[in-house]
């Protein structure tokens, strides 16, 4: 989340670096890497005052041209739910939140669980 709020005022192809630099001390897998990325394209988006809806559709539209012809491209296909627009939609009992970086995502995501946000303040804090 630091990191998140610290580049959230940068653009695309520099966030994406910036954010990935910083996440391999800890999540070196381009997966790992590319969840973490998602999530600061959100926070950029929230920030910027859109609804979590709102956040969600222009993560989901821009992640593919951003990962494009990166090692985060290849990573794609494992955040299928969350970046195809059928998360919003998944009751709550079929999104795991099992700390794999991507069910992480996935219950972190705004829309997740029948159009409401999982992510409680406790998560936050």
């Amino acid at each position: 989340m630091p990191a998140a709020l610290y580049f959230a005022g940068s653009e695309g192809e520099a966030m994406r670096e910036a954010i990935c630099k910083i996440s391999c001390l800890t999540h070196r897998h381009p997966r790992s890497q590319l969840a973490c990325f998602l999530y600061t394209l959100l926070v950029k988006d929230l920030l910027a005052g859109n609804t979590p809806g709102a956040a969600y559709e222009k993560m989901r539209e821009r992640a593919p041209e951003l990962c494009a012809k990166t090692a985060l491209a290849g990573e794609l296909p494992h955040f299928e739910r969350i970046l195809n627009g059928s998360l919003p939609g998944l009751p709550e009992r079929e999104i795991r939140s099992d700390g794999y970086v991507v069910s992480t995502l996935a219950t972190s995501s705004p829309g997740s669980g029948k159009g409401k946000t999982v992510l409680t303040t406790s998560q936050l804090t």
